[in-house]
């Protein structure tokens, strides 16, 4: 490692735990640390995360890390979260727990917003329909349920949002972080006063809104003596995990697709220009990268159901061996289908009521076919999507592969011929907070700007291209597992 080179800190505030990351310019990771955490569950279907905690976790990640590498070579910093909504008072101070994107309580206020405003209105400014963890259903929440709460309210936030708040003592967020948030044009990039309105949320209490490599403010004197960071370094606006997962494996080009593969897949492709669903199956989100856009956006548990199967049905989280069973299996697993929503469908079906099952099962199947059969299941389910995408007439013609789940061979393998599209599998798995760098990175001018700085630090990948001989295959498994996807929707559930 070579001492005089500075070194980029990208800061990941995940749903089980944050990580923090010292990246060179070229992108090689020098040091990283990790902390676990879990939301609160106080209820059925709520979720809320301690700002302060995180605080508190973000300081012990900084010490261990300067424990491996003097910080004062940090030039820049940025930072990736989860979606959160978070009230802050007039001192800077969380006023209730954050509520992730996890957490269901607003599903009325979601219910609600849709029919008010209609799915036309929403489609054409927000690009997305309402669901319960937008921050306008849950402010609408807070409004009926928490009234001294919201009098108390001087900002609305986010964790990430805080965070950047306490190193630099600045206010801001970011476009793509708006964009979700059901309150933002995201083809105009600012506040809609409409939204706003019909969300009663006055736009007095919202923050600025900057491009995600913008520099908020820069490490406060008492924060350098606190952390070992650098005083006066900047730190930028950043963005939503997904979104800088995507800019981490290098999403800057139209025609260009990422799959964030971990739990849940997130597929967004790149745009020149903003793209709306009419229906509001797709995203449309600003992009971190300015003046680009990303249409797609989060899947069901594709990553999660092979996880619950293995700990739950198979009796081992040996995934290499699994992995191994199902590749003696041949492609469509005997005729064995895995719908993998165990926690409904979310891009482009939005159908929170919709379960996973396995279907076509018979004695001859043994457990490589139900791992096979997952497998498959999820690459359908980033199909669908690409799908979508491609059917509103953008093209997409290489997909970036990042994330936990990209270190499985054969499910990328799979991926590859399911969509029929050659697979760029990445070459560092921690990409959302490899983005973070890239912004960073550019936030410190390093680079001149975010598509540059993507080009150099992401790496080049390994291209897996898909294989022709399974290509008919795969099309039957994916009708297949559209139409009964579309049958179990229609039976209703059971209660």
């Amino acid at each position: 490692m070579r001492q005089k080179e500075p070194l980029l800190l990208g800061i990941d505030i995940g749903t089980s735990g944050g990580r923090a990351l010292l990246f060179e310019p070229t992108g090689r990771p020098v040091a990283q640390a990790s902390r676990p955490w879990a939301p609160h569950l106080p209820r059925p279907e709520w979720a809320e995360l301690d700002a302060e905690a995180v605080w508190k976790a973000l300081g012990l990640l900084l010490q261990e890390l300067a424990g491996r590498v003097p910080l004062h070579r940090v030039a820049g910093v940025g930072i990736s979260a989860q979606l959160t909504t978070l009230l802050l008072d007039a001192t800077g101070g969380p006023v209730l727990p954050a509520i992730p994107w996890l957490d269901r309580r607003a599903a009325a206020e979601a219910a609600h917003l849709q029919r008010e405003v209609g799915q036309g209105r929403l489609a054409e400014v927000a690009g997305r329909r309402a669901a319960p963890e937008r921050p306008a259903a849950v402010l609408r929440w807070i409004q009926r349920h928490e009234p001294a709460a919201w009098e108390r309210t001087a900002s609305i936030s986010t964790v990430k949002d805080f965070l950047v708040l306490r190193l630099t003592g600045k206010l801001a967020t970011d476009e793509p972080h708006a964009s979700y948030s059901l309150l933002f044009d995201v083809g105009k990039k600012c506040w809609d006063a409409g939204l706003c309105g019909l969300a009663d949320v006055p736009p007095s209490r919202l923050p600025d809104v900057l491009p995600s490599p913008a520099v908020v403010g820069k490490i406060r004197e008492s924060v350098a003596r606190e952390t070992g960071l650098p005083a006066g370094i900047p730190v930028v606006a950043g963005g939503p995990d997904g979104t800088l997962a995507t800019l981490g494996a290098g999403l800057t080009t139209p025609g260009m697709a990422a799959d964030v593969a971990g739990t849940t897949d997130v597929v967004f492709a790149c745009l020149a220009r903003p793209r709306i669903d009419p229906t509001g199956g797709l995203v449309t989100n600003a992009h971190a990268c300015p003046g680009r856009w990303v249409l797609g956006g989060p899947t069901t548990t594709t990553g999660g159901a092979l996880t619950w199967f293995a700990e739950h049905v198979a009796g081992t989280t040996d995934f290499a061996a699994l992995d191994r069973e199902a590749a003696e299996i041949a492609p469509g697993s005997d005729g064995l289908l895995c719908l993998p929503a165990l926690v409904g469908e979310r891009t482009p079906l939005w159908d929170p009521q919709a379960r996973g099952a396995f279907v076509g099962l018979t004695l001859g199947h043994r457990r490589g076919h139900l791992t096979r059969a997952l497998l498959e299941g999820g690459a359908c389910v980033v199909r669908r999507v690409v799908q979508a995408i491609v059917r509103l007439g953008e093209r997409v013609e290489e997909v970036r592969l990042v994330g936990g789940a990209a270190g499985s061979d054969l499910w990328a393998q799979i991926k590859a011929d399911v969509l029929g599209l050659p697979i760029r599998r990445m070459p560092v798995r921690e990409a959302s907070a490899l983005g973070a760098a890239i912004l960073a990175a550019v936030g410190a001018g390093l680079f001149p700007d975010v598509p540059a700085a993507a080009r150099a630090m992401p790496g080049v990948g390994e291209l897996i291209p898909p294989r022709a001989e399974h290509r008919a295959r795969y099309d039957e498994v994916f009708a297949a597992f559209d139409r009964v996807s579309a049958a179990l929707r229609s039976a209703g559930r059971i209660p």
